[in-house]
């Protein structure tokens, strides 16, 4: 039997592997009871803050992020939006080998004053990390899974993601969050847009994701898939003894 965390990384292995007659699919899971939202959440706050916790490596698409979010900040600062774009913040926690071109990015869109880099985290920080942020973003170009992303569903973050890999499989767009082109800074701004503009949106989508994590990507739930899928083939195995 071979298992794979995605629909996504099982059609890639379909492709090369032709004889291939199941895969089975056994997502990733996440501790609800780690990763959850601060006791006193607060959806209507001044300050905004978008955020990812990635590597910084070109696969996740940091610099796209970025652009969106200085388009973004671009639109709402006109008179139009009330100069809301005051209210935007941005967080980039991960570091790695795109550091100094992610720094130089910011340099060249006048963000520095509003966009905050942190090094790389231990698993136990990163918790912390998503309860400073009220969305999450995934632009990635290339992404097997989405287990940050579901980490930060879990803590009542409103997502956006790229349409990549396995992150459409775990957002419910429209519900949970949005899924937009990769590569596109311009839907990307979109998107973001209507949740910073919506604090009854963002709360909505939060809350909409930690319940789905809790009813298909919790340990318990994914530990019940493997399970089951051992019972299977240990069931295939004495069958054919």
């Amino acid at each position: 039997m071979i298992a794979s965390t995605s629909k996504a990384m099982a059609i890639q292995v379909y492709n090369i592997c032709k004889d291939v007659s199941e895969i089975a699919i056994t997502p990733f899971g996440v501790d609800i009871d780690q990763f959850k939202p601060e006791d006193q959440k607060n959806f209507n706050k001044d300050i905004i803050t978008i955020g990812t916790i990635k590597k910084f490596s070109p696969e996740y698409g940091i610099d796209t992020l970025i652009r969106g979010f200085h388009l973004l900040r671009e639109e709402l600062n006109s008179k139009h939006y009330d100069y809301m774009g005051s209210k935007l913040r941005l967080l980039l926690v991960g570091g790695g080998r795109q550091e100094h071109e992610i720094k130089r990015l910011i340099k060249d869109l006048h963000l520095e004053a509003i966009c905050y880099i942190q090094g790389s985290v231990y698993h136990d920080e990163v918790v912390d990390y998503l309860n400073k942020l009220d969305i999450y973003a995934a632009i990635s170009r290339f992404e097997s899974f989405g287990v940050a992303v579901l980490e930060a569903s879990a803590c009542c973050l409103p997502v956006v993601v790229s349409d990549v890999g396995g992150l459409p499989e775990v957002v419910l767009h429209g519900k949970t969050g949005f899924v937009v082109p990769r590569d596109n800074p311009k839907d990307t701004a979109c998107k973001l847009k209507q949740l910073v503009l919506n604090a009854e949106l963002r709360k909505k989508m939060g809350l909409a994701g930690r319940q789905h994590v809790i009813d298909h990507y919790s340990w318990n739930e994914c530990v019940n898939i493997l399970e089951t899928l051992y019972k299977k083939v240990i069931i295939n195995g004495e069958r054919q003894t």
